[in-house]
């Protein structure tokens, strides 16, 4: 509850103002009354008292009360409660300010009985807005601590997995690291989506804890086929270690179907294609990425070949495309400084490819080192409206 509202008064008019200030003198007697017969003072007042009831002369010279009203009606957190004084009765005038996002208005000359009224709705506002900004803020700070609890789950989870599998604390991030990012450059994906593949990207060996020593050191599959009779229940412990926690049901089933191929020959359910959850999709092209660098000791480029050659049967090849992008960009050792990643909206005339421009469907539109013309440009463009082109469009540095 706010004990002290500040009474600003901006206006020319001085029985307005005289009347105004000895009736909150005697009411309100408590609180700060600031007064200001100038827009440009008013609006520093303004900026430096957030929790305030607001007199204003619709006229008030310099800035008027209307625009001020406009100005400060929309800031966030904002506490103000605008009273336009005006004379002018005109039905017209009336719209103007209530459209100006004024709270109320006093037509003419100020009777007490209306002040009274219009004080009491004012007070009432202010305290039961600030009563909600402070709830939303409470909120948003269990939120953060939430937050904050859940990272820190992750950590420890990565920590004792990686107690049973030394390398796996390095992997799990870099599963997560790339998984996040295909993700944000995947069509159609909210936030929630995003989070909760993150969140699955860093559980993704749970699964694993349970088995003995020798099958840690080899992935759970190989070629889309499990690698022993009890990888068959790496999906299931997986999904059963995180579902007892309620806020992740939706990661659950994302490690639940990591080990899925797009030809509906995984395991554990043989589902195919968009029967597989997206965030699995991903994240199990970036695990089998990461299992052949750490496990398998392969390098980046003969690693991306190998998954490019399984795509339709073990891969979404989206997920495939955006990986190559990610580790070509990131992690690759030859030098990119010739290139540049630019948006859709950039494509210009005269631009050349440096990579190949993949769609959302898999097609590869254009090749690399096409030089765009004005019909190229139109074509992508126009083709993105129906089938999205895939993570950012590479061109050589102009």
């Amino acid at each position: 509850m706010i004990k002290i509202i500040k009474f600003l008064i901006f206006s020319q008019n001085k029985s307005k103002i005289s009347f105004i200030e000895n009736y909150l003198n005697i009411n309100y007697s408590s609180n700060i009354i600031i007064k200001s017969d100038n827009g440009h003072a008013a609006r520093n007042y303004l900026i430096n008292n957030p929790f305030s009831i607001v007199f204003v002369d619709d006229n008030l010279p310099n800035i008027s009360g209307i625009e001020l009203s406009k100005e400060y009606s929309n800031i966030k957190n904002n506490i103000r409660y605008f009273i336009t004084l005006t004379d002018d009765s005109n039905n017209d005038n009336i719209k103007y300010i209530i459209d100006a996002e004024a709270d109320d208005y006093i037509v003419g000359e100020i009777k007490e009985n209306v002040l009274y009224n219009k004080l009491r709705i004012a007070g009432r506002f202010i305290a039961n807005k600030k009563e909600l900004i402070d709830d939303y803020n409470a909120l948003s700070n269990i939120t953060t601590e939430l937050e904050k609890d859940v990272e820190n789950m992750i950590e420890l989870s990565a920590k004792f997995l990686q107690a049973r599998m030394p390398s796996s604390y390095d992997m799990l991030h870099n599963i997560a690291k790339k998984s996040l990012w295909i993700a944000k450059n995947f069509p159609d994906l909210d936030e929630k989506d995003i989070k909760e593949i993150e969140i699955a990207a860093y559980f993704c060996q749970a699964g694993r804890m349970f088995l003995p020593d020798l099958l840690l050191k080899i992935p759970v599959m190989s070629n889309g086929v499990p690698r022993d009779k009890l990888m068959y229940q790496v999906p299931v412990a997986a999904k059963e270690i995180v579902s007892s926690i309620d806020r992740f049901k939706g990661v659950s089933d994302l490690l639940y179907h990591i080990y899925e191929n797009v030809d509906g020959t995984g395991i554990p359910d043989q589902k195919q294609n968009w029967q597989i959850p997206v965030g699995s999709r991903i994240i199990r092209a970036v695990l089998d990425y990461e299992e052949n660098k750490y496990l398998n000791k392969l390098q980046p480029k003969e690693i991306l070949n190998k998954l490019k050659s399984r795509v339709n049967r073990l891969y979404d090849g989206r997920a495939i495309n955006l990986l190559e992008q990610y580790v070509l960009t990131y992690e690759s050792k030859v030098d990119h400084s010739d290139e540049e990643a630019i948006l859709l909206a950039e494509l210009k005339d005269g631009m050349v490819l440096n990579r190949d421009l993949v769609t959302n469907s898999g097609m590869k539109l254009i090749g690399k080192g096409v030089k765009l013309t004005e019909k190229t440009v139109d074509l992508i463009l126009n083709h993105s409206t129906t089938d999205p082109i895939l993570g950012y469009i590479y061109i050589i540095s102009m």
